[in-house]
C-alpha cells in the first residue's frame, strides 16, 4: 500500500466517472476521510434504518422499491410489504457475511447474529476493513443497502431543515438538518447539499455549531435563526420545554409573520448546559 493512493470509496469512484479526481487516502487505508466517514454513517444508521423497515412490514407507510409491490398474506388477509422483508433480510446477510470475513481474518470473536451488533461489530474493525482489498465491494454495499433503507422508510415524515452553510473548505454548500423517525426519538443529523460526507452526528452537533460560528478571521456570517418546532426536533425536547427555556433564558428572538424564531448561539449555549447536566447524572 502506498500512501497518498487514490482512493476507491463509492463517492470518489462516482467522482472519477462524472469527470472529476479522485481524493487521496493519506494515512486511512484505501479510503479517503470523506469516503471512510460516509461508510462509517451508512453503518451506523442501518441498525435504525433495518428497525424502521420492520415497522413497514405489515404494509404500514413505507415507498415500495422499483418494480416491489406488496403482497396479501392469504391466511390473515392483511398486506404484507414484501420488499421491505427482502430489504431487511438483505441487511442482515451482507453484514453478517462481511462480519465473517473479520472474523475469518483476524480471528476474533464472532459477535451476536443481530444488525445492531454486526453493525457495531464492523464499525470497531473499520480501520482494518478500510485497507482491506475488498474495502471498495464493502463500501458498496453498505451504502446501497443504506440508500434503498433510506428510499423505504421515506414517507415516515423525513423533514430537512436548513441550518447554514456548510463550513468544510472550499465546499459551497448548505446543511441541513435531516430529521428522521428511524433514529432513536426522531432525532436528527446534519448533512451537506453538495458533497455527500460532509456530515455529522448529533454528538457532533455542537462541535459544528462553533466552527460555523468561527468563519475565516475578518469574515461576517449571518445569523441562524431556528423555530421552536425545529429546535424540539433537531434536539429532541417538547416544543413547550422550547419555549419555557427561551422566556427562562431570553433567547434573542425574531418573528416572521406569526412564527417566532431564535438566535442559534442562545439555543445551543442552554442546551449545552442542559446536555451537560443529563450526563453528570
Amino acid at each position: 500500500m502506498t500512501r497518498d493512493s487514490l482512493c476507491v470509496g463509492e463517492d470518489c469512484l462516482h467522482r472519477d466517472e462524472t469527470g472529476e479526481r479522485r481524493r487521496r487516502t493519506t494515512n486511512t487505508g484505501r479510503l479517503c476521510p470523506s469516503c471512510r466517514k460516509s461508510v462509517e454513517s451508512d453503518l451506523g444508521d442501518l441498525p435504525g434504518l433495518y428497525a424502521a423497515c420492520e415497522r413497514i412490514l405489515g404494509g404500514g407507510s413505507g415507498q415500495a422499491e422499483t418494480g416491489q409491490r406488496r403482497s396479501n398474506d392469504r391466511r390473515s388477509g392483511m398486506p404484507f410489504n414484501t420488499a421491505a422483508f427482502e430489504l431487511r433480510s438483505a441487511i442482515s446477510n451482507v453484514l453478517c457475511s462481511w462480519a465473517s470475513l473479520v472474523v475469518d481474518e483476524r480471528s476474533v470473536s464472532r459477535p451476536a447474529r443481530t444488525v445492531p451488533a454486526v453493525a457495531a461489530f464492523l464499525l470497531r474493525h473499520l480501520d482494518w476493513l478500510a485497507g482491506h482489498e475488498a474495502v471498495d465491494d464493502f463500501a458498496s454495499e453498505t451504502a446501497e443497502l443504506a440508500r434503498r433503507a433510506r428510499r423505504m422508510t421515506s414517507s415516515e415524515r423525513v423533514r430537512k431543515l436548513p441550518v447554514g452553510t456548510c463550513p468544510e473548505e472550499g465546499c459551497a454548500g448548505a446543511l441541513e438538518a435531516v430529521v428522521r423517525p428511524d433514529k432513536p426519538g426522531g432525532r436528527s443529523d446534519v448533512r451537506c447539499t453538495v458533497e455527500r460526507a460532509h456530515r455529522w452526528s448529533e454528538s457532533e452537533w455542537l462541535g459544528l455549531r462553533a466552527r460555523m460560528a468561527s468563519g475565516e478571521p475578518g469574515e461576517t456570517r449571518r445569523p441562524v435563526w431556528l423555530g421552536a418546532s425545529e429546535i424540539a426536533r433537531m434536539w429532541c425536547v417538547s416544543a413547550g420545554s422550547v419555549y419555557r427555556m427561551a422566556s427562562e433564558r431570553s433567547w434573542r428572538r425574531r418573528s416572521r409573520g406569526k412564527r417566532t424564531y431564535y438566535h442559534v448561539d442562545d439555543v445551543t449555549a442552554t442546551l449545552r448546559g442542559r446536555e451537560s447536566t443529563t450526563l453528570s447524572e
